[in-house]
């Protein structure tokens, strides 16, 4: 009917390439896929997905950042105008790492998520190798975002190349 506005109802089901994730960021690299189950209602201005994307054997990276995630696997659960990160679990320079969260996917997009490291190596600061545990907490908007936690150096290694003597002269 003319004037009245459509609605929505879609069903998609089947695998998808983590490296679609580049198209919100090309700085983000990412490889693996995940299965998708999800249904679409609502309206074209306020669609709402529902359904789960099951997370499986994913490895993400960040342009420039020291570490990357390996073998994330879980589940995110699609709930009308919010993703759930439920149970998603993966490694990191040796270390597990659990991420856990929300981000709304309508209106304002604000996120919530949590990272929580047990043994992460990483390579900072330069010329070292850090030993890491603790969590990080993401909260914000994409326009305004802030990284709050608490995190251990439980070990730190030098390089074979860091020479303390000329580092002590400067």
């Amino acid at each position: 009917r003319f004037g009245e506005q459509a609605a929505l109802a879609l069903v998609a089901e089947g695998s998808a390439d983590a490296t679609l994730l580049s198209l919100i960021d090309p700085a983000l690299q990412a490889s693996g896929s995940s299965q998708v189950k999800a249904r679409v209602t609502g309206t074209p201005t306020q669609p709402r997905i529902h359904g789960v994307i099951a997370v499986q054997d994913v490895n993400l990276g960040y342009s420039d950042l020291p570490f990357r995630l390996t073998g994330l696997s879980g589940e995110i659960a699609l709930e009308g105008e919010r993703a759930t990160l439920r149970s998603l679990k993966g490694t990191s320079g040796g270390g597990s790492v659990v991420l856990s969260g929300y981000a709304t996917l309508a209106g304002t997009r604000r996120f919530d998520a949590r990272m929580d490291l047990n043994n992460v190596r990483v390579q900072y600061p330069r010329d070292f190798t850090s030993v890491l545990g603790g969590s990080l907490r993401f909260i914000g908007t994409a326009d305004r975002g802030q990284i709050t936690g608490d995190l251990s150096v439980r070990q730190l290694f030098a390089s074979d190349q860091f020479n303390l003597l000329a580092h002590l002269g400067e």
